[in-house]
């Protein structure tokens, strides 16, 4: 996990590197300091003036089934965004099925089907 910023007050800097560690781990993985980073991350997020991120649920069926999966979608598109990459759904989906994996509260079988 990154060092937590100075101040607890997070920069574009910290949230890359925040949003690149925190994309390898499950949803539920390490416990409160998982959500306290997850807070000041998409925190970040909401009062960028930079980063937009418009998340249409119908374009994401594993939401459905799993709406826990829905910030790791949300920081996925910002760490793209920040890196100058597109949004690719294959890709994506490919990220976020990665992500449900390693999430014990995902049923991976009945969400499995739905990364189209």
């Amino acid at each position: 996990m990154p060092e937590w910023p100075a101040e607890g007050v997070a920069d574009a800097d910290w949230v890359e590197q925040a949003l690149e560690w925190r994309l390898s781990k499950g949803v539920d993985d390490c416990g409160q300091e998982m959500l306290a980073l997850d807070a000041l991350s998409l925190e970040w997020v909401a009062n960028s003036t930079e980063i937009q991120v418009n998340i249409e649920t119908q374009n994401w069926p594993f939401l459905a089934v799993s709406p826990e999966l829905m910030a790791p979608l949300i920081q996925l598109h910002v760490w793209r965004m920040m890196r100058g990459k597109e949004i690719e759904k294959e890709e994506v989906n490919r990220a976020m099925k990665r992500i449900a994996r390693r999430t014990k509260t995902v049923r991976f079988r009945e969400i499995r089907g739905s990364f189209n």
